[in-house]
């Protein structure tokens, strides 16, 4: 039979506990058996009973306990607390990282969760660089300005080198959801009135031969003349040019090398300098020789070649104008050394549009004289000039030396708070004088 122990609740915090026995005996088709049981119903207290009574109790008449109520005093849950932080602190000690487990935070030199009065903008980059995370764990100044450091570093990283340093599927995930958006962004420029009008007049002064490539010139065949085009438009930053080669040619650039440079540049010796449809059209294979090849085939290629060049670098010139990217990159690549499929070299760097398109029609063109003023008349302007604080260097590597540098702050500031008013175009770097 079984032994039931009920706690009066009134006395609950009374030690030792009034109980009340119950005996309930169930026979198989018999009647309750006589003795305690019999008196359940009345309820009455026999006495005060002690846990280990309660036991020889059970004992002698062959009965097992199944519950005894044991105090819930406060002090109880305090001391059960303190023993789960000492065996912590025996398992987890200081300074080391488990995993989720966090070492006890100092609660004076902890941050606050919430900063008061702060834009969500600027909350959101804390908490994504980190910043409150590294002040939590204790350390006073030493690890706040580490924390500090860290965000600023973050605030002013290079969204596309800072994914290319890592290889990981949530870094993929976010490099193709930055394509994806640059190349919106890019395709939502050639949609306007002006960038199709220019493609268009474009077209016809090429195709009535007023823009023409000279007779000498071959991209088909001169290995020379097709690398110089395609450094031409490698001088182009890849931020700008993987989501308008995109967008003109309507086709996804693969990113099978770590340098995107080298996607690039496949990519463009099959589109920029090669037609699909002009080689099914003359029926010109690889392994054809030129001298039998149409020479129709070739004045073809070049008028194709020349129309995508101009049509790409005068979207990459309305795409920097209109300042459609975020964060606003700059339009030219900033490294001397390029990478191409045969390996890192050292190419010639440019910083304007205008420089770029005259290096492609210095040696091309056939009979032009002032081709900026011919382009011009087109509807094809050629005004960015990259300038030296586009090339600013804004590594933080001292928070407490590299925040003394005007440009880095500005910088900063235009970053979290006043994107639609700029502060660097503003700035004089370098600073020759104080005039």
């Amino acid at each position: 039979m079984p032994l039931q122990i009920m706690v009066d609740k009134e006395n609950e915090m009374q030690r030792p506990v009034a109980c009340k026995l119950n005996f309930a005996a169930e026979q198989k088709g018999g009647a309750p058996s006589k003795g305690l049981g019999a008196k359940r119903s009345e309820g009455k207290t026999l006495g005060v009973l002690t846990p280990s009574k309660a036991n020889n109790v059970g004992r002698k008449r062959g009965m097992s306990m199944l519950h005894v109520a044991k105090p819930d005093l406060e002090g109880a849950k305090a001391e059960q607390k303190e023993i789960a932080k000492k065996a912590r602190h025996s398992m987890f000690p200081e300074g080391k990282s488990h995993g989720v487990m966090r070492a006890p935070v100092d609660e004076k030199a902890a941050a606050p969760r919430h900063s008061e009065g702060v834009d969500p903008k600027v909350r959101m980059s804390i908490s994504e660089g980190k910043f409150l995370d590294e002040t939590r764990r204790g350390g006073g100044a030493a690890s706040s300005e580490h924390g500090l450091q860290r965000w600023v570093a973050f605030v002013l990283a290079d969204t596309e080198s800072t994914l290319a340093s890592a290889h990981t599927a949530y870094t993929k995930l976010a490099q193709q959801r930055l394509d994806a958006k640059a190349r919106a962004q890019v395709k939502e420029v050639l949609q306007r009135d002006e960038v199709r009008a220019a493609f268009g007049r474009l077209g016809e002064e090429i195709g009535s031969g007023k823009l023409q490539v000279r007779e000498d010139r071959n991209v088909a065949t001169d290995v020379g003349l097709r690398d110089h085009v395609l450094h031409l438009a490698l001088s182009f930053s890849a931020i700008y040019l993987r989501p308008a080669l995109e967008a003109l040619f309507g086709k996804m650039i693969p990113r099978t090398h770590d340098k995107d440079s080298v996607n690039l540049f496949r990519f463009m010796m099959a589109h920029l300098t090669k037609n699909a449809d002009l080689t099914a059209k003359y029926n010109v294979s690889g392994a054809q020789s030129t001298l039998s090849t149409n020479p129709m085939y070739f004045a073809e290629l070049n008028k194709v070649m020349m129309n995508n060049f101009l049509r790409l670098v005068v979207l990459l010139e309305a795409t920097k104008q209109n300042g459609v990217l975020d964060s606003a990159p700059p339009l030219f690549r900033r490294e001397a050394t390029l990478h191409t499929p045969a390996g890192a070299m050292q190419a010639k760097m440019y910083k304007s549009t205008r420089d770029v398109i005259v290096a492609f029609t210095s040696d091309l063109l056939s009979g032009e004289g002032d081709v900026l003023k011919h382009l011009s008349q087109l509807g094809c302007s050629f005004l960015h000039n990259q300038s030296a604080i586009d090339e600013y260097n804004f590594q933080v590597g001292n928070v407490v030396a590299d925040l003394k540098d005007g440009v880095v702050v500005s910088r900063l500031v235009e970053i979290l708070f006043s994107q639609a008013q700029p502060l660097m175009d503003k700035m004089r770097v370098p600073a020759v004088s104080r005039l």
